[in-house]
């Protein structure tokens, strides 16, 4: 670019400046100028982030729609414990979670047309042989 050029884009910017200069447009750096846009991007940011809190809570919304793994139910027996009913390509399994397991308890096999509820088929998994 030749001076010339470069003095032709600038043109614009340098008329904004003098006009700021001599008091004829309030200024574009003043403190509450700059409180507000601040107060607005943290307002935004806040917004998204209250945003994913709200997707990752809502029960129903996964990120991979469609997949081979579909968690049926969840049953929370203590404070970070849960019975999981999971199903994989049509088979049922029920998992037991802990922070430091994962544990395989039993296969309930084949999902049917009439879908026994949780509590149903974890009475079913747990009980002897012989009398579910």
């Amino acid at each position: 670019m030749t001076a010339k050029s470069l003095s032709m884009h600038c043109l614009p910017l340098l008329l904004v400046m003098s006009t700021a200069a001599t008091g004829a447009t309030a200024d574009v750096l003043s403190a509450t100028r700059i409180s507000q846009t601040l107060g607005v991007l943290a307002a935004i940011v806040a917004g998204i982030f209250a945003l994913a809190y709200i997707v990752r809570r809502m029960p129903g919304i996964s990120a991979r729609a469609g997949g081979a793994l579909k968690l049926v139910d969840a049953l929370s027996i203590g404070a970070r414990e849960r019975i999981l009913l999971v199903e994989v390509d049509g088979e049922r399994l029920v998992i037991a979670v802990s922070p430091g397991r994962i544990e395989h308890l039993h296969v309930l096999g084949r999902a049917s047309a009439r879908t026994p509820t949780f509590a149903v088929a974890l009475a079913n998994a747990a009980a002897p042989e012989g009398y579910a």
